[in-house]
């Protein structure tokens, strides 16, 4: 099962997709899918989809802004950019609201279902808790392969006990990271990563700001 984002605008999610389980993603005209009505579609009850041994989310774009939490991602996907690659950036200030870009927090994966995948992406300028770039924690042990992404100027908000600037990884999950860089990103503990699985960076840039 396959979203295809052809749009950049960063709508209300009610507004994104109006019928979330209806076979378009994106409502009315299925030419208009938005990246937060592909992750309502993902999350759910279409048939298709939950039925579904592939879940893909392909962006088009070469540039999503957004200005508040993506909903977080409830059920098994891959995400995968152009080969220019997409950048989601949101507005890393202190005047600006505290959010997330991807979080992945599956609350009960279904067997066969623990195997993610993000590439070619660049996520950017986000601030939150853990992981305000990339958090991946689901309910049972998974892994997550990320390939040609970078995780760049993000922070844990000062107002926040939270850890990993870029990327935050849950007790028990596996993460292989080939590619790309985390730099920029800040958080009183783990500027970069917060690892609390088991984490393999392969050609992976790591920097401070």
């Amino acid at each position: 099962f396959t979203c295809t984002v052809d749009s950049n605008a960063d709508s209300p999610d009610a507004a994104a997709d109006a019928l979330p389980n209806d076979i378009n993603c994106g409502s009315p005209a299925p030419n208009t899918c938005t990246l937060r009505a592909a992750i309502l579609t993902i999350n759910g009850t279409l048939p298709a989809v939950v039925s579904a041994t592939r879940r893909v989310i392909t962006i088009n774009p070469a540039t999503i802004t957004v200005t508040s939490n993506l909903t977080p991602i409830t059920r098994q996907v891959e995400i995968n950019g152009p080969a220019g690659r997409t950048t989601i950036s949101g507005v890393n200030n202190m005047s600006a609201p505290a959010f997330t870009l991807l979080r992945f927090t599956d609350p009960d994966p279904a067997p066969g279902s623990t195997s993610y995948k993000v590439s070619n992406l660049i996520l950017t300028n986000a601030r939150g808790d853990n992981g305000p770039g990339l958090f991946f924690s689901p309910a049972a042990a998974s892994t997550l392969a990320v390939t040609n992404t970078d995780i760049t100027n993000s922070s844990v908000a000062a107002t926040v006990a939270g850890s990993g600037g870029g990327l935050y990884v849950g007790p028990g999950h596996t993460v292989t990271y080939t590619g790309g860089q985390l730099t920029g990103n800040t958080a009183a503990s783990g500027g970069a990563v917060y690892n609390k699985g088991n984490l393999s960076l392969i050609g992976t840039t790591i920097g401070t700001p």
